[in-house]
């Protein structure tokens, strides 16, 4: 968790959730999770298993947020633009033989 001078412990807390989630782009796996315990721990927060389950909580809200708050990729997020159906040449009449 950084720290950041004259903070709300709390609010770092909240900001390092928020981070994590957006870094992560909503998904994590087990690893993730005890990296950002980690993290949690080295800044100064005590995680018992009820704030472990708590800081869970914490993430999963977060990521359904993430996923109906968050801008959309700028390379997803333009239309691709249609491609242009080539016109089809126009079929050469035929001579008429001379009789």
């Amino acid at each position: 968790m950084a720290k950041r001078k004259n903070s709300n412990p709390v609010q770092n807390l909240l900001d390092t959730v928020g981070e994590f989630v957006n870094k992560q782009k909503g998904k994590w796996e087990h690893k993730d999770w005890e990296a950002l315990v980690d993290k949690v721990q080295k800044g100064g927060v005590v995680l018992t298993d009820e704030y472990k389950k708590s800081l869970g909580h914490m993430l999963e809200a977060t990521k359904q947020f993430y996923g109906s708050l968050s801008v959309p990729d700028k390379k997803k997020a333009a239309p691709k633009p249609k491609a242009r159906a080539k016109a089809k040449p126009k079929a050469k009449a035929k001579a008429k033989a001379k009789s």
